[in-house]
């Protein structure tokens, strides 16, 4: 309808433009707020049988629920889910666990006109993490204005998606990582989820540890050769020495022989 047009057109212009322009600058963040609703249930498939099979599947009311925000500039997405309903309770662990990001700059969720999300608990909770809530008119839904405002937004004017930097880990967090795993001190696990790791990292590092293990023994041996080695050498450099000393000594000598061995004849 066109006075439904009308209504989004100011909506966008007045409200929530001004907002999105903030966030592409950097100056804060929208997130648009919906929820989603998994049903439970089995996939239909082709099985020949001589008899009729029944398959039992759960029941229709058995839902994985989503309660997502998603961010209009970076394109990440804030969920809460469960398995029992989505509520005002799930809206406030919501808003809750976006204040705890610890983001800069004002947040500004963009809502339909939900019980669950219009309510004064819901309200009062956002005024008290700072907090905007931007509800749209009735006549929207949240989802069908991210993707048209998204996919329509200037090139020019979106950032480029932040590029994340690669981890870099110094030989002693490796060797402490590794060190903890094989002495059982913590389990893989726990030593994966502290540090933020990849499961498949430690057990490359561990693997490494393991297969070079065996140098650190080989270093004795090779010790001991080096030492036999410059035993060998200081003889040599002493039975030089004393050749020497002996060839300076007959070379003083030799004049005086020569010398009487000619008077004499």
């Amino acid at each position: 309808m066109a006075e439904h047009v009308d209504i989004q057109a100011r909506f966008l212009e007045t409200d929530l433009k001004p907002c999105l322009d903030a966030a592409v600058a950097g100056q804060g963040h929208v997130f648009f707020v919906d929820a989603a609703h998994f049903v439970f249930g089995t996939f239909l498939c082709c099985l020949w049988s001589f008899a009729r099979i029944f398959v039992r599947a759960a029941s229709g009311r058995q839902r994985f629920n989503v309660l997502g925000a998603w961010n209009a500039v970076t394109h990440e997405l804030i969920a809460v889910t469960n398995t029992t309903a989505v509520n005002t309770e799930t809206m406030c662990e919501l808003l809750r666990k976006m204040a705890a990001l610890g983001l800069t700059g004002p947040i500004t969720l963009v809502l339909d006109n939900a019980r669950y999300q219009r309510n004064a608990a819901v309200q009062a909770l956002a005024e008290q993490l700072g907090i905007t809530l931007l509800f749209l008119p009735s006549e929207v839904r949240p989802w069908d204005w991210t993707s048209t405002i998204v996919n329509n937004w200037p090139s020019r004017e979106r950032p480029p998606m932040p590029k994340r930097r690669r981890r870099s880990f110094t030989p002693q967090f490796k060797a402490q990582v590794v060190l903890e795993v094989l002495t059982g001190v913590t389990s893989q696990a726990e030593v994966v989820r502290r540090n933020g790791l990849k499961p498949e990292l430690v057990a490359r590092w561990k693997a490494i540890a393991l297969d070079r293990l065996e140098t650190l023994f080989q270093g004795e041996a090779q010790s001991g050769q080096d030492q036999a080695r410059v035993a060998e050498l200081e003889r040599m450099v002493g039975r030089l020495t004393m050749e020497l000393e002996i060839a300076k000594k007959a070379s003083a000598l030799l004049p005086s022989v020569l010398s009487r061995g000619g008077r004499s004849s």
